[in-house]
Parts: C-alpha cells; sequence; structure tokens
C-alpha cells in the first residue's frame, strides 16, 4: 500500500518524558532545553523529505500544558485504504493528551476518513497498543507484526487485527539488560521486498524461526541487524513507494544509517533509495527516531 501522505506534528515543548522512561531505555534525561534544537532538527526533516517529492502534512502542537511526545503521532492513530481511522490506547497519561479532536476532525475532514476505530478505552483497564509503534505492518501479505511488552497487549492487537482482517504475528523481545524492547518499529522495518530485523532480540528461538520462514515464504531479502544497530536505531525506518519516480525510499535516521556496515548499505540500496535525515537530539532525549515521527495517510 502507498500511502498518500505522511503527518508529522511539530512540538510546542519537546524534551525527555518521565512518564515513558521506565518501559522506554532508548531516552535520556536533558542536562539543558533541547526544544529548540529539536525543532530544527523537525524542520529540516520535513524539508528533506519534501526534497523526495513525499506529501507532507504539518500541525503544530499547540497544547500549553507539556506534551513532550507529540512529534511520535504514529502512536496514537494510523489510517487503511479503507477510509478508516484507528485510534489506539496509550501508557502515558501525558501522552493521551496527543490525540487531539481538531487534528483528528481535519484529516478525516482532508482525507475522506469516514469509519472511527476508537480502542483508547482499553487504557481504563491499563491495556494499550500504540500504533504502529507496537504493530509493524507487511500490508502486502496482510500481516501485523507485534513485539509483546508493557505498551503492546496481545489481547488488544487481536481486536485490532480481526476489525482489520490482518493476522497476527506476535513474539516477544528483549534488549540486552533483558527489560522488553518497547516498541516493535524498533525491532523492524518491512517493505514489500525487503526487512530489517533483529533477531538477536528475539527470547525463543521458535519465534526466530517462524518469522525466518515467513520471510522466505514472501521472498523478501532480509538485513539482519544487530542489538547494537538496533540500539542505534537502525531497524527504525519505513519504506515509502513512489509509484511516480518506480521507486522506493527507505527513510532512516543518519544515526541509524551510519551504524550499519557496507554490505548492509549495499543490500539496502538494491532495492530503495535511503533518504538519510538527522535527528540525534531527538533520539537521545525523545526515545524514539524518524519512522516514530511519520504517521502515514493511506
Amino acid at each position: 500500500m502507498v500511502p498518500r501522505g505522511i503527518m508529522m506534528v511539530r512540538p510546542a515543548r519537546f524534551g525527555f518524558n518521565p512518564q515513558t522512561a521506565a518501559s522506554n531505555s532508548f531516552q535520556n534525561p536533558a542536562d539543558a532545553d533541547v526544544h529548540a534544537i529539536a525543532c530544527e532538527e523537525f524542520d529540516n526533516a520535513v524539508q528533506i523529505l519534501r526534497n523526495h517529492s513525499v506529501h507532507v502534512e504539518v500541525f503544530q502542537d499547540d497544547r500549553t500544558d507539556p506534551l513532550p511526545d507529540s512529534l511520535f503521532p504514529n502512536n496514537w492513530f494510523s489510517t487503511t485504504t479503507n477510509s478508516e481511522m484507528y485510534l489506539y490506547p496509550m501508557l502515558a497519561p501525558n501522552r493521551r493528551a496527543e490525540r487531539r479532536e481538531s487534528i483528528i476532525r481535519e484529516i478525516r475532514a482532508r482525507y475522506g476518513y469516514k469509519t472511527l476505530h476508537d480502542f483508547s478505552a482499553h487504557e481504563l483497564q491499563n491495556r494499550y497498543l500504540e500504533g504502529t509503534g507496537s504493530i509493524v505492518y507487511d500490508h502486502n501479505q496482510h500481516i501485523a507484526f507485534a513485539a509483546i511488552s508493557p505498551r503492546t497487549d496481545k489481547d488488544v492487537l487481536l481486536e485490532v487485527c480481526e476489525k482489520q482482517g490482518y493476522l497476527p504475528l506476535v513474539f516477544e523481545c528483549a534488549d540486552r539488560t533483558g527489560n522488553p524492547v518497547y516498541h516493535t518499529n524498533v525491532i523492524t522495518g518491512i517493505g514489500e521486498k525487503i526487512a530489517l530485523f533483529c533477531f538477536e532480540a528475539l527470547t525463543n528461538n521458535e519465534d526466530r524461526i517462524g518469522i525466518r520462514n515467513y520471510f522466505n515464504r514472501c521472498e523478501k531479502t532480509v538485513v539482519e541487524i544487530s542489538l547494537q544497530q538496533m540500539e542505534n536505531f537502525a531497524g527504525n525506518v519505513l519504506f515509502v513507494e513512489q509509484p511516480q519516480h518506480q521507486r522506493c525510499l527507505c527513510i532512516v535516521s543518519e544515526t541509524a544509517w551510519n551504524s550499519l556496515s557496507g554490505e548492509q548499505k549495499s543490500t539496502i540500496e538494491s532495492f530503495t533509495m535511503p533518504v538519510v535525515i538527522p535527528v540525534p537530539v531527538i533520539e537521545k532525549h525523545g526515545g524514539g527516531s524518524i519512522r516514530c515521527m511519520l504517521a502515514e495517510l493511506f
């Protein structure tokens, strides 16, 4: 599936989020105000994407209360080609406020999303599923990859998959300290013909075998990334097809790209055109990289 556009939210008060730190080992406290630098990285990312003919819709976070993670909108909603919009339950209370009714109304009106499926009520039962952070879709095969974590509840996943008509592919992952990896989209990025995957993070060998077999059946070339490369956001990529140019873009951060070997880069370049975007401050203090900043509008 090819998105008609990408939505991004320019933050009003970016910074370290203490409400998400316990489940996200990628984020680090900031010694000083890093908001201005993060906004520079954000604006530069938008320009780079537009320079590559990616249609980007930018919304400004206008909340006065601090929403330090508002530039990661892919966690609270997703869209489908069937004119549907999905809202998701979020773990951190200050992230739930990112689901702004004004954005939802405008996106639905502009792109014609007639049906809204709202799963956010699961927050009342402390069950969470954080959008395309928790789920990495293989849209061509109608498969939803999901690593179970405090932010990814299996029962909510099954509800969403049933509604969408996708099959869930569920597994467990851990970082080098043995804690669950907070989001699936730092473990893997999946395109039509290529995927990046951190098999080292899988805790169950049967899952390793099953996922390898899946990629083989789908005839996808897999770039295997290490735990260290995962920690540098090498799995946090988004593949965007551009049929008007007959090419596929691999949107990847500079940190992630620099962590890859020459052979890995060559494999990616044989299938895609890498779009390398520097977002080091956002990565260090927000705990998410460029893919987390991009919400697809199908």
